[in-house]
């Protein structure tokens, strides 16, 4: 009966829902999102100002979602990590933990052919979170971490044009566009996987730091201290009872 909210968007969908299903009324409370402070104040221990300032991109981070239509389980990821590479960048694959389960053999191939190449790194894990930090852009599909990454970051985002990943077929029950879908042409550049990847980084320039820190405090409330508000909430509303 009781839903913490991060953003106006959740607010907006959960009202949207009550209507479209005739559902009672639920008691909304605009918290924020923690994890997401938790990557902004992490991010003072990984600076890197020149090189950002300067938008020199060496460093990038492949860190898709899953599924069958995914940037790794289409065959797309292979072709990819190769165009990076031969260009001299430096790159960090980071697949999810369902793409190493469900798609083992597709990783194994881009692994394999690279592993004694020093610019290429895999993580099987995403518990750690070094290569957020480490890394100068992101190349995703429709992974929720790209929206962390640009939001907590303020770094650029490239976005495959793939189908989109849907999990709940009856999302268009309610007429309000996903955050997923809205703003990826804000946060970052869509790659129709067609053309050169090096057109699309170069495009990532355009993107200011500025720009991102705005679009993150539109979206999501009560930016770096979203503890201390849900506590805050807890505390007052035992007292109420």
């Amino acid at each position: 009966d009781t839903v913490c909210c991060s953003g106006l968007h959740h607010m907006q969908e959960i009202r949207a829902i009550e209507s479209a299903y005739k559902l009672p009324n639920k008691n909304i409370v605009p918290i924020g999102y923690s994890l997401l402070d938790q990557i902004i104040e992490r991010a003072k221990e990984y600076s890197k100002p020149q090189k950002i300032k300067n938008q020199n991109y060496e460093i990038v981070l492949i860190a898709p979602s899953w599924g069958t239509e995914g940037l790794i389980e289409s065959g797309i990821g292979e072709n990819l990590v190769q165009q990076l590479i031969r260009l001299g960048y430096k790159v960090i694959l980071r697949p999810h933990p369902q793409t190493i389960k469900f798609a083992k053999a597709e990783i194994d191939k881009i692994v394999n052919y690279h592993k004694k190449n020093p610019n290429f790194i895999f993580e099987d894990s995403v518990v750690n979170q070094d290569s957020f930090y480490n890394s100068d852009l992101m190349i995703s599909d429709w992974s929720g971490a790209a929206i962390e990454y640009a939001f907590g970051l303020h770094k650029p985002i490239i976005f495959c044009d793939i189908a989109k990943k849907i999990n709940n077929p009856n999302y268009q029950d309610i007429d309000i566009e996903p955050l997923e879908v809205l703003i990826r042409k804000k946060i970052g550049i869509i790659w129709n996987t067609k053309s050169p990847i090096s057109e699309v980084i170069d495009q990532c320039k355009k993107i200011s730091k500025k720009e991102l820190h705005n679009l993150c405090h539109q979206h999501v409330f009560n930016i770096g201290s979203a503890d201390i508000t849900f506590s805050y909430f807890l505390k007052e509303f035992y007292c109420r009872k």
